[in-house]
């Protein structure tokens, strides 16, 4: 019986194109630049994206803290503990006044699973912290029908490592063979999650938005063990 199902994020439950990440980046350098100012070094953002880019492969694996200690590092550049606590703060939050795109089949079959007393979580690879993503589910309505939300940032571990789905199952209290994922990546969603004992289902509803950003995971394993649904209410027959 299910009694959990966790979702992915990006292109599942929500989206994005190149132009909303180019939005997120720019806001994310803009904070970097005030910080590196304070610390002494005025420069400009060739030298900042620069710097940026030389770490940017941390971002989803570390702490938001630790990325930017490092990257203050990288910069051989310091700050006060006051001024990195604003660093930190300024920087989670600025991304947030970009929104991604809703995927309009998620607030249905979020709400129906809320209304059968299913617990509902999100597991995501992604460089914004969890507070940071509650803030931007808010804003577009659907944080209030998930109970946990774990990003690889916060927990250190991407899927399809086994820790970020041992850590989400702990939180919604539910052990993994009553509990199923949902998510548009093969390798990370299906196979980290079956890996661990969950049900597992591959969503393809979003692959055309790929060709909108950077994705190249359309490509899969034909697998007949696993569920494959184009739209997320498809998942109500299963569950």
């Amino acid at each position: 019986m299910i009694k959990a199902v966790t979702f992915d994020l990006w292109f599942t439950l929500i989206w994005l194109d190149n132009e909303v990440y180019r939005q997120y980046t720019l806001r994310r350098l803009s904070v970097i630049k005030k910080y590196f100012l304070k610390a002494g070094l005025d420069t400009d953002y060739d030298f900042i994206q620069n710097v940026y880019n030389r770490v940017a492969h941390y971002r989803m694996r570390i702490r938001v803290e630790k990325f930017l200690r490092l990257l203050l590092e990288e910069a051989n550049l310091s700050l006060d503990n006051d001024e990195f606590r604003n660093f930190v703060k300024e920087y989670n939050e600025i991304a947030v006044e970009v929104n991604p795109y809703l995927n309009s089949e998620a607030p249905e079959i979020l709400r129906y699973l809320k209304e059968r007393g299913i617990k509902v979580g999100v597991i995501t690879n992604t460089s914004f912290s969890g507070d940071s993503l509650i803030k931007m589910l808010e804003k577009l309505g659907i944080a209030k029908y998930i109970d946990v939300l774990v990003s690889s940032c916060d927990v250190e571990a991407l899927k399809p490592d086994e820790k970020i789905f041992r850590v989400t199952l702990s939180q919604l209290g539910e052990k993994a063979g009553n509990a199923m994922h949902i998510g548009d990546n093969y390798d990370d969603d299906v196979l980290g999650a079956k890996r661990v004992g969950m049900h597992a289902a591959l969503y393809r509803g979003l692959w055309d938005k790929y060709e909108d950003y950077m994705v190249t995971w359309r490509k899969y394993d034909k697998d007949n063990s696993i569920i494959i649904i184009d739209n997320l209410i498809e998942l109500a027959k299963y569950i």
